[in-house]
Parts: C-alpha cells; structure tokens; sequence
C-alpha cells in the first residue's frame, strides 16, 4: 500500500508537469475532468497513508511539492488571462517559502486545517478561472472566487506564522545520514516519520 500511495503523489507531481502540454491535445471538458482529478488525487493519498499508516517522509515532502506545483503551474499559465491571479500566485509562493524555510531549519512542520481548506479554496479557483476562459462563467464571478482565495491564502500565512512560533523549541532530530541505506529508512520508513513529526 505504501508504494500505491506514494505511486499517487509522484503521479500528480509528473501529471502536472506534462499537463500544459497535453492540454491543447484535450477538449475543454476532458481537461476540467483532469485537473478536478489531479485536486482529488491531492485528498486521496494523504486520506490513503493516514487510513493503512504508511505515511513517510518521501510521501510529505513529495505531497507538498506536488501540490505546490500543480497550483503554481496553472497559476501561472492563468495569470496572462486573469490578471488578478499574479496576487494568489504571489500569496500561493510565499506560503511554499515559508513552509520550505521552515522545514529546512527542522521545525516540525504540518498541514493545519486552514491550509487544507485554503487548498480547496484555491482548487475551485483554480478551475473556475479555466471555466471562464472557456466562456463558462462570467469574470465577476472569478473576481469573487480570487478575493476569497486571497482572504484564505493570507489567514493561512498568518496561521502557519503563529503554528511555527509555537514550534520554535520543537526541532525534529537531525537525521545521521552514512549511506545510501540510511537515506532509504528515513524517507521510507513510517516508523521513523510517525516519531519525527
């Protein structure tokens, strides 16, 4: 179960590579289809590791930047259509930093419910901006769902800040890294994830 999951999440991140490209192979309803696939596989696999307990530290750090990588390509990508989008892709970026930065100085690092939310926020957005470039749905409309990813982008920042502080003397161990073997446990192993995080 363990490689299905992780399977998933390195699928998602590759997908999302290619999607632009395939894009213009694909009818608009086939790629809507795609990415609201691409936004679930994102609940699924996390849903998936926790349920069988085979999460691992390859499955977190490749779940994050899969995510983050599947919302900032299609940002970009919609940002030369809806100008507004440059502000959520400015806030999606910070938010990436910031987690990064923080993982890189050990601090125990987690997704907080608002993130999640903020996630869905994004991926209806996300998808409602393809809408209207698909002449679906009206640009007010698209206005509306942007401020409100921007208002859930922004308390998500300031959640993770204040969750972070709370972490200041909560350092995950550094890992003693002699060989190849050693790399393999501590991103595979659920054992050594469950006690580090």
């Amino acid at each position: 179960m363990k490689i299905f999951v992780n399977l998933i999440t390195t699928t998602r991140f590759i997908y999302t590579l290619i999607l632009p490209i395939l894009q213009s192979k694909m009818s608009n309803d086939t790629f809507i289809i795609n990415l609201i696939i691409l936004f679930l596989t994102d609940t699924i696999d996390g849903f998936l590791a926790r349920k069988f307990k085979v999460q691992t530290f390859y499955g977190s750090i490749m779940d994050t930047v899969a995510d983050k990588t599947l919302s900032i390509v299609l940002l970009v990508i919609l940002a030369n259509h809806i100008n507004i989008l440059y502000v959520v892709l400015l806030c999606e970026i910070l938010i990436a930093l910031l987690n990064s930065f923080e993982m890189a100085r050990r601090k125990r690092t987690k997704s907080i419910l608002i993130g999640k939310i903020k996630m869905w926020f994004l991926a209806i957005t996300i998808i409602g901006c393809y809408l209207y470039c698909f002449r679906i749905i009206t640009i007010e409309f698209v206005n509306i769902l942007c401020i409100t990813t921007v208002v859930m982008q922004i308390s998500t920042f300031i959640s993770y800040v204040k969750y972070l502080e709370t972490q200041k003397d909560n350092l995950r161990e550094k890992p003693k890294l002699k060989s190849i073997k050693d790399l393999k446990y501590i991103l595979f192993n659920t054992d050594f994830y469950l006690k580090s995080i």
